[in-house]
C-alpha cells in the first residue's frame, strides 16, 4: 500500500488557513511515519509498471511556493526524506514562489519536479487544445529548469477529465496523482489517491492510514465535501470553517 500526502504551504508565519501546515506540524508528521516503520519512499524509484506491490509512505507538495524550499527543504533532509513538488510553472520566480534556481537545487538535491500545469487554471473546463498547452508548455519549461523531462503530473485543485487524463498520456507523464481522498491499495498510477494533510486533521488522518485503517471515513468525509461543494455557492466559507474546527 502506498500512502501519497498532499501538502500546501509550510509555514508558521504566514495567515493560517486550510491549506497551511505549520512547519513543527509537519515535523510532527515525519517523526509519526519514522515511528511506525512505514517507509518514506523515494519518488525516483516509482514504476509506472509493475510498482503495484510497492509500500511505504509517499510525500508530495503543491504548487510550488517559496515555503517549500525554505521551510520544508530542510526538514526534509534531517530525515533523509525525498518528495515531489508540484510546479505551476507560470508563477517561477514571482513573489512568495520558487525562483528557477531554487527548483534546479531541490532537483540535485535528488527530490522529484512534477507538473502543476502552466497557469494553475481549471483544466476540467478547458478545451483539448488548452488543456494540451498547459501540460505541454509546463513540461518544456520544467526540462529547461532541471534537464529532465516531468513524468509526474497533478491537476490544480484536483480537476480533471477524461480529456485531460488522455493528454497527460499523449504528453508523456506516467504519474497522475489526483486529489481523491484514499490509499493505493494497488498503485494505478494514472489514478493516484491521497491522505490530504493540515495541522490537526492532518495528524488524525496519518495515524489512522499508517495502520491501514480508517480509509472508508476518509472516503466518505471526501463524497460529503463534493457533495456539499456542488450544492451550495457557500462551499468555500463552510469548508474552511469545518476544517478548522477539525484542527482544533
Amino acid at each position: 500500500m502506498l500512502l501519497f500526502l498532499v501538502y500546501h504551504k509550510i509555514s508558521g508565519t504566514q495567515r493560517r488557513d486550510v491549506f497551511t501546515v505549520d512547519p513543527a506540524a509537519f515535523l510532527a508528521h515525519l517523526r509519526m511515519v519514522k515511528e511506525s516503520g512505514v517507509p518514506i519512499v523515494d519518488p525516483r524509484t516509482l514504476k509506472a509498471e509493475g510498482s503495484g506491490d510497492s509500500e511505504g509512505v509517499v510525500l508530495t507538495f503543491d504548487d510550488g511556493t517559496a515555503d517549500h524550499f525554505q521551510a520544508a527543504r530542510p526538514i526534509l533532509e534531517n530525515f533523509s526524506a525525498r518528495a515531489i513538488f508540484y510546479v505551476s510553472t507560470e508563477r517561477i520566480g514571482r513573489s512568495e514562489y520558487l525562483t528557477a534556481d531554487q527548483i534546479q537545487t531541490l532537483h540535485e538535491d535528488g527530490h522529484t519536479i512534477g507538473s502543476h500545469s502552466h497557469c494553475h487554471r481549471p483544466l476540467h473546463q478547458l478545451t483539448r487544445e488548452l488543456v494540451a498547452h498547459e501540460l505541454g508548455a509546463s513540461a518544456t519549461i520544467l526540462c529547461d529548469v532541471t534537464g529532465e523531462r516531468p513524468i509526474h503530473f497533478s491537476p490544480p485543485g484536483g480537476l480533471y477529465s477524461r480529456i485531460v487524463v488522455e493528454e497527460a498520456r499523449r504528453e508523456g507523464y506516467q504519474f497522475f496523482r489526483t486529489m481523491n481522498w484514499g490509499y493505493n491499495r494497488r498503485l494505478k498510477p494514472m489514478a493516484i489517491a491521497v491522505v490530504p494533510m493540515t495541522n490537526g486533521t492532518g495528524m488524525r488522518f496519518l495515524e489512522s492510514a499508517l495502520r491501514g485503517e480508517g480509509e472508508w471515513s476518509l472516503k466518505l468525509l471526501y463524497y460529503v465535501k463534493n457533495a456539499i461543494r456542488g450544492s451550495f455557492p457557500g462551499y468555500g466559507a463552510f469548508r474552511s470553517t469545518a476544517m478548522q474546527l477539525l484542527d482544533r
